[in-house]
């Protein structure tokens, strides 16, 4: 009975949505970009900032510590992110400030390209991604420069399908580190 009661807890727990929230406020005019995640709205994971420079994009996970990722990196990303898959959106907010003193109409511009974005964006949560709320606001200033960006994105996701993921991951590189030894031993032989 006791065995059965825990076998019942432990595919509770990972069959469990868990909510993650992805935070993230972009200030152009200072060139970061700040972002933190929560699980369930209060537990924060982590927290930063994002910085550009020469080659790539910095991650400071630190104030003395920074992960650099070259432009070059972002080429090769497509197959590290299919853990992502299974991940639903639940909830997309974002608020985008533009505006241009020199000219109303690049700013203008841009608030109609943002908007465009936005909406084959929309369209993309709502019909691929099964977002059931997505809200997009957009405050256009005159007379002055601004371009600042805030997103809240919500992630619903359980732990079987992390489980899942790693273990495809795993297998992956396992068969990969298998087929260069055959072909190290064959060269050699």
């Amino acid at each position: 009975m006791r065995s059965a009661l825990i076998l019942l807890i432990s595919i509770c727990i990972f069959l469990m949505p868990i909510s993650l929230t992805i935070n993230l406020y972009v200030d152009g005019k200072a060139k970061k970009a700040y972002f933190s995640l929560y699980l369930f709205r209060v537990i924060k994971i982590y927290g930063g900032y994002v910085t550009l420079y020469r080659f790539g994009i910095a991650f400071h996970l630190t104030k003395k510590k920074a992960v650099l990722l070259h432009f070059t990196e972002f080429l090769n990303t497509g197959k590290k992110f299919e853990i992502t898959r299974g991940f639903r959106i639940r909830s997309y907010e974002q608020v985008s400030e533009i505006g241009s003193f020199a000219s109303p109409e690049i700013g203008m511009t841009a608030a109609i390209a943002e908007r465009i974005f936005t909406n084959f964006f929309r369209l993309y949560a709502v019909l691929r991604r099964g977002c059931k709320g997505f809200h997009a606001d957009l405050l256009l200033h005159s007379g002055r420069d601004c371009w600042k960006f805030s997103a809240q994105l919500v992630v619903v996701f359980n732990l079987i399908l992390l489980v899942l993921s790693f273990t495809k991951i795993l297998l992956r590189k396992w068969g990969e580190n298998k087929k260069n030894a055959r072909k190290i031993r064959q060269k050699s032989e």
